[in-house]
């Protein structure tokens, strides 16, 4: 999930430069936010060209943004996510989460996701906040996932005696 977040935030940066200073504090490594707002347009440029955070990367990711948030509540339902102690997957998935929540156009199409609770779990505080920047072509799959609470659990699933192996994770329940 991290590189595929990393190009649409990347991308968004690019489009509209107006929020940068939203996501620093005081300042950014001794230097006061201001300057280094406007200092962050060639490091955002390198950014788009190292990570491919093209036109057509940032529309595939948006596309199976909702499947990669389903692959991450399917670990969520399995506790390997999100468990009473979290690990460094939570804050990895977490943080990359949290950065979307700070897209206007994003945040109401994702808040309500078990992933997003994770996100706010994780990383209770996060800066900046993007206006709309992504076409309302690019957001459709949000808009009408494929499945209907595709997170909601499965109560068969929900037996304490049931141990599975969740794909990809090494971990069982």
């Amino acid at each position: 999930m991290q590189h595929p977040i990393r190009q649409i935030s990347l991308w968004a940066m690019h489009a509209d430069r107006a929020p940068i200073r939203s996501y620093m504090g005081p300042s950014v490594m001794g230097v006061p936010a201001a300057v280094a707002a406007r200092l962050a347009p060639p490091f955002i440029d390198r950014g788009v060209r190292v990570n491919e955070a093209t036109e057509e990367a940032v529309r595939a990711n948006l596309a199976t943004l909702d499947s990669m948030l389903d692959q991450a509540e399917e670990w969520i339902a399995a506790s390997v996510l999100d468990s009473e102690e979290l690990s460094a997957a939570d804050f990895q998935i977490g943080a990359s989460v949290r950065l979307l929540l700070t897209f206007q156009d994003l945040r109401p199409l994702i808040e309500d996701r078990p992933a997003c609770r994770l996100a706010r779990r994780a990383v209770p505080a996060y800066r900046g906040d993007a206006p709309p920047v992504f076409p309302a072509a690019w957001l459709e799959p949000l808009r009408s996932p494929s499945l209907a609470a595709p997170w909601a659990p499965d109560p068969e699933s929900q037996s304490p005696s049931a141990a599975r192996t969740v794909s990809g994770v090494g971990r069982t329940r």
